[in-house]
């Protein structure tokens, strides 16, 4: 019985901490999935110049690896400081903390915004001296970046839900623009509007995200 009791306090909380992981794990596979999504879809719409494009899309998500970082941290840290006040009883905190969170990264993601559109070929000249890269960086990233200012409220949001154990909710914000939206933009936009629309999957997917985020957090508040 002794032993039993052992396996069973072992084993209990699995589901709980499974459960509230997957979100995170599925949300790094995504990035893998939509990076392949992208480059099958340019060997069928770059034509001629699916080097070149592919080349500077490879910059780009080196790009976008810089800017995700510092986001992340904040996130995770964030997260730590919602966690414990919430599992101190103390809502009050945590909601704040929350608050300071979303301001914060929406400010952080306004800058980012700003320099990757202003300077996006100066960008691409840091990674390669081939000016027609530079020039397809320069297309690309401000499109790609359209709606970055609500980037890092999705990834707050996923932490905090997270945080308070609501594994559901985090799941939405933690996977669901990937797979709900990004995913399938990628494959339809593209029957309407060619190359770009590879490109215009990403900020149209921030944007439903963002209709998604209201109704979501309109229904936590009740």
């Amino acid at each position: 019985l002794q032993l039993f009791a052992k396996l069973h306090s072992v084993a209990e909380g699995w589901k709980e901490i499974i459960a509230l992981g997957i979100p995170s794990s599925l949300s790094f596979l995504g990035v893998s999935v939509v990076t392949a999504v992208i480059i099958s879809a340019l060997q069928f719409l770059a034509g001629d110049a699916y080097a070149t494009t592919v080349a500077a899309y490879g910059i780009i998500t080196r790009v976008f690896t810089f800017v995700y970082r510092p986001l992340l941290g904040f996130s995770l840290a964030a997260q730590s400081i919602v966690g414990n006040n919430i599992g101190a009883k103390m809502y009050v905190r945590s909601n704040r903390a929350l608050k300071v969170a979303l301001v914060v990264a929406l400010i952080y993601c306004m800058v980012m915004q700003a320099i990757l559109v202003i300077a996006a070929e100066p960008i691409g000249a840091l990674f390669t001296q081939n000016s027609m890269v530079i020039g397809e960086v320069g297309r690309i990233l401000p499109i790609f970046t359209l709606m970055f200012i609500m980037f890092g409220q999705n990834l707050i949001l996923a932490g905090y839900f997270q945080a308070c154990g609501d594994a559901p909710r985090a799941a939405i914000f933690g996977i669901g623009k990937t797979y709900l939206f990004t995913i399938p933009l990628i494959l339809i936009l593209p029957q309407l509007l060619g190359e770009p629309g590879i490109w215009f999957a990403s900020p149209i997917s921030e944007a439903a995200m963002i209709g998604v985020a209201f109704i979501v957090l309109a229904l936590n508040a009740r």
